[in-house]
């Protein structure tokens, strides 16, 4: 129940009543006009305003949140050292040109193993006329349409012990990421950068 506290004698009486019961018919001195008015006003007032400062700061959270949570996953240089304390970081691979042109990195497919450690499968194709003999090659992984030396997303080594002209051969080895396979982007929107060795 609501109540009101009484200006003159200080007991509380209920809003629905139009004057204090205890005061009814008592001689006080007059207030000045319109403070018992201006007195409720203020109350009135500021319960309203805290009630829409909480709605709203329950609002803005509500709002924070939904936000966040659809917001994609992206790898940036932060999160995935954040994500990886426990990995060294990766450097820089040399520029694409120092690789083999006569090879090819295709059908990467990164998954994880029954112990939660990231792989990646891939295919290995030589474009070239000679036979590729015991290699080990050092593919970057990167966006498709990013800068050379940007920051790569993963790496992996694999090893080749032949591959005639114009054959392929499927690979698969552990995979050195910065962040979680789900912030990589689609393998058609992967740029391998190979060095062989």
């Amino acid at each position: 129940m609501f109540t009101w506290v009484c200006p003159s004698c200080g007991k509380e009486w209920d809003i629905a009543t139009a004057e204090c019961p205890d005061c009814r018919g008592k001689t006080f001195e007059a207030a000045p006009a319109g403070q018992g008015r201006s007195g409720r006003l203020f109350w009135v007032l500021l319960a309203a305003g805290t009630g829409l400062g909480v709605a709203g700061l329950f609002y803005w959270a509500r709002y924070q949140n939904h936000r966040l949570a659809s917001a994609p996953e992206v790898a940036t240089a932060a999160s995935q050292s954040a994500a990886t304390k426990d990995q060294p970081p990766l450097e820089p691979a040399p520029e694409p040109s120092s690789a083999p042109q006569q090879i090819e990195v295709a059908g990467i497919r990164p998954f994880y193993d029954s112990r939660n450690k990231p792989q990646v499968r891939a295919l290995i194709v030589n474009h070239g006329e000679t036979a590729l003999e015991n290699l080990t090659l050092t593919v970057t992984l990167r966006p498709l349409k990013s800068a050379p030396d940007s920051l790569p997303l993963a790496k992996f080594t694999a090893q080749i012990v032949s591959v005639k002209p114009g054959e392929w051969r499927e690979v698969k080895a552990p995979l050195d990421t910065y962040a979680t396979l789900a912030a990589m982007p689609n393998w058609r929107e992967l740029r391998a950068d190979v060095e062989a060795h």
